[in-house]
């Protein structure tokens, strides 16, 4: 069983360590390392900024679930509203990568969170696209090529007819962005 122990529980007392130091100048560079002892890591309970006593299910946790839960809310409210086109594939806001493809896998997640669709704080997602190529990038900065060397206009060409192609080409990969939605169940 967990031992409850909040911050006043702790006895802190002073002690000494002995470490190697460089001396650069009036500058001290400590050469031994100090074992990571961070109070945090061993406090189980914390006083909310709302005078609430929690249990911390995470080192660094500040905030009881439900002053966390509104600061989630906050954030999510404050992104920019937008219409969702029922195609492209939305992000559960503060979940850990909940993706969704279609209405039904969206209405079949709040079934079975038993809340409501329009509870669901969902973004819009974007498509992720390559990066086009530049000329630094083939030279290896330059380096493979010399000092003054220039490309030809055909190079130029290729080069601008292959980024131009490249970057309309998916990765096939979805990036949650900044654009809520919300959906009624129809």
């Amino acid at each position: 069983m967990k031992t409850k122990l909040t911050r006043k529980d702790l006895k802190i007392v002073e002690g000494k360590i002995n470490v190697k130091t460089l001396l650069l100048g009036d500058k001290k560079i400590n050469l031994t390392p100090v074992p990571h002892a961070v109070i945090e890591n061993y406090i189980t309970h914390k006083n909310c900024s709302c005078g609430v006593e929690f249990e911390k299910r995470y080192t660094y946790q500040k905030l009881c679930a439900k002053c966390e839960s509104k600061k989630i809310q906050e954030s999510y409210y404050s992104l920019e509203l937008v219409e969702w086109d029922e195609k492209t594939p939305l992000y559960e806001y503060d979940s850990t990568d909940k993706y969704f493809f279609d209405l039904e896998s969206i209405i079949d997640y709040a079934e079975e969170l038993e809340i409501k669709v329009e509870n669901l704080n969902l973004v819009l997602c974007e498509r992720s696209n390559f990066s086009a190529i530049s000329l630094d990038t083939i030279t290896g900065d330059g380096e493979l090529v010399y000092e003054d060397w220039e490309p030809s206009k055909e190079f130029e060409e290729k080069l601008k007819e292959f980024n131009d192609w490249l970057t309309n080409q998916s990765t096939s990969t979805w990036f949650p962005t900044n654009k809520r939605v919300t959906i009624s169940k129809t």
